[in-house]
């Protein structure tokens, strides 16, 4: 079973080991390894252990919030209120359609650099309510579980023994081990996208 930090840098070192003497399979690289493949999970992972809600405050004449730490990816914005959606659009259309010399209820939003970029310019203060995937909590000693784990270790182990083979340049092993993690992590995707009943974020180009 592998629900927590330390039992999962047990079963990469049992693994390693079975497969490897190398003493460069140490305990203390074991963290490297993971801190990887969580940023690799990150990249490709989206379901909904990862989700996370809550409330922005948008401020009159300002055109920019900055988005929540650890956040990766909008799933949903609402104005609430007047309860209303907020659509994803490209910094192209903003420019196009002339939103950033129009005033209103925000519509539509991108992102630009480590902001929420919303058009038209807010005319008062709003608030909004953003549904959005967040950064897989990094396991250590004080943070030993999260969702992901919980509920996808073997997708996890996989990834870190993907991370760990190409450390060691063992490109065979880390092709096995990329195909596992990959079918997995399309796995994951797929019966989430099946499952929610949500329809996400909107996206806008004209």
């Amino acid at each position: 079973m592998i629900s927590t930090y330390s039992e999962l840098k047990d079963a990469i070192y049992k693994w390693l080991v079975k497969d490897s003497s190398d003493p460069f399979f140490t305990s203390d690289m074991m963290d490297n390894i993971i801190y990887l493949a969580e940023n690799e999970l990150n990249r490709r992972l989206r379901v909904r252990q990862m989700r996370d809600v809550t409330t922005l405050a948008v401020t009159a004449a300002d055109n920019t919030t900055v988005i929540p730490t650890g956040f990766i990816e909008a799933y949903s914005l609402y104005l609430n209120s007047p309860v209303q959606e907020v659509q994803s659009a490209s910094a192209g259309f903003f420019t196009r359609n002339g939103m950033y010399l129009q005033t209103g209820n925000p519509l539509y939003f991108f992102i630009n650099n480590d902001n929420f970029v919303w058009g038209p310019v807010p005319d008062s203060d709003y608030t909004v309510t953003l549904d959005y995937y967040k950064k897989i909590p990094n396991l250590s000693s004080m943070q030993t579980t999260n969702d992901v784990l919980s509920d996808f270790p073997d997708m996890y182990l996989f990834c870190c023994l993907k991370q760990a083979y190409i450390a060691a340049q063992d490109m065979e092993r880390e092709a096995t081990f990329e195909q596992r993690t990959a079918q997995l992590i399309y796995e994951g995707n797929s019966k989430d996208r099946k499952t929610t009943s949500a329809k996400g974020s909107r996206v806008v180009e004209r």
